[in-house]
């Protein structure tokens, strides 16, 4: 309370700051020592009640009780009556225009009398509700909390499943690889061979394509005669006989590859091994995983929070078969 509101009412009216000893509840205001003996003396104020000056309420309780006694159709009046019949107070203006044929409308003052004023059940009951609030409050938090950590276990589970295809990809892609390698170099040695086989071929073409350009150019006819019949009868033989040969031991090794078909249904797998659904629970407990145990909480108390469910993996046998989608196989090429 501020220095002013210490001062004695009456006083400070007229102009004097007096402080003031005690507090008069009806008057609402500060009364000093000379005062309160008028307030005593004088017949419409002597019955007033008086308090210390440090057992005046504070303004919103003041404000408070003038709400609870003040009559909300006459602002001037005070609540006297309660209307059982209506449960409603009301002033003794209420009381003559709205109750007079109300059965049961009793003054405030005899109900009190007649009642026991301790608040002590309200009290405990508002204590009650305030624990359960903040029982709320905290499974709340438990709840935030365990979304977090099953967050972190997805991220955390998407890891592992993530480096475990990349393993699983680099040990494919090593051993595809060296199969078309081993394959090509194999494949490779023997087109070389072919190849080497052949320059004698040609050599031999070349020269005898050179006999019969030197002959004819500079020869008689009947030296162009005598070559043709002596190719006829031994270099183009040989020539034929050396092409079929060739041609016989062509390469016809390649590879191809081969696609399993259940890579596909192992991608639907791996999609399906991890999924977030709603699951109801008490925060106390851990929902990770299909059967987790839970708590039985009210029916007030239930939540929906995040559920990751974790179907068990595929086998690696299985994981190691299907991502084997290219198989490189040696295989025969036909003309």
């Amino acid at each position: 309370m501020s220095v002013k509101k210490h001062l004695c009412g009456p006083c400070f009216e007229e102009e004097c700051e007096i402080e003031g000893v005690v507090f008069c509840r009806e008057c609402d205001e500060p009364l000093c020592g000379q005062c309160k003996l008028d307030h005593a003396r004088i017949k419409v104020s002597k019955n007033h009640k008086m308090c210390d000056l440090a057992d005046v309420p504070p303004q919103e309780v003041k404000e408070l009780l003038r709400n609870l006694i003040i009559c909300p159709n006459h602002g001037k009046e005070e609540v006297v009556y309660l209307c059982k019949d209506h449960d409603v107070t009301c002033c003794s203006k209420c009381a003559m225009a709205d109750h007079r044929k109300c059965e049961e409308v009793k003054v405030l003052s005899d109900i009190v009398h007649d009642m026991n004023m301790d608040c002590t059940t309200l009290s405990k009951m508002l204590l009650d509700l305030h624990q359960r609030g903040e029982i709320l409050l905290e499974h709340e938090r438990k709840q935030q909390q365990l979304v977090s950590e099953i967050e972190s276990r997805a991220l955390s589970s998407l890891k592992t499943i993530k480096q475990k295809l990349l393993d699983m990809y680099a040990q494919l892609e090593h051993e595809v690889l060296s199969a078309i390698a081993d394959k090509k170099k194999v494949i490779g040695e023997k087109i070389e061979r072919s190849n080497e086989q052949t320059i004698p071929f040609f050599n031999e073409i070349e020269q005898q394509s050179t006999y019969i350009e030197h002959v004819e150019k500079f020869g008689t006819p009947e030296h162009v005669f005598l070559l043709q019949r002596q190719l006829n009868q031994n270099a183009i033989c040989c020539l034929k006989s050396t092409v079929g040969d060739l041609e016989n031991n062509r390469s016809q090794s390649s590879v191809k590859c081969v696609e399993d078909t259940s890579f596909d249904s192992l991608l639907i797998e791996i999609k399906n091994s991890l999924r977030i659904e709603d699951y109801a629970c008490d925060a106390r407990t851990q929902a990770w995983g299909p059967g987790a145990p839970t708590l039985a909480l009210p029916p007030t108390s239930g939540c929906q929070i995040l559920h990751l469910l974790r179907p068990p993996p595929p086998s690696q046998k299985f994981l190691r078969t299907a991502l084997k989608r290219f198989l490189i196989q040696t295989v025969n090429s036909q003309n």
